[in-house]
């Protein structure tokens, strides 16, 4: 059993399954498929933080 389901990727992709996602976000990874997608997960779990 799936509780949530999160898919992040490219933009023409995810148009195409949101419908299926409890959350979707743009990703802009390139190269070869696994570095995109280990990529696109970094960008989706990292929250950058400033300090001033």
């Amino acid at each position: 059993d799936v509780d949530r389901v999160i898919l992040v990727g490219e933009r023409s992709v995810l148009g195409e399954v949101r419908d299926h996602a409890d959350v979707t976000d743009v990703s802009d990874a390139t190269g070869k498929p696994k570095a995109a997608l280990e990529d696109a997960f970094r960008d989706f779990w990292t929250a950058r933080i400033h300090g001033i």
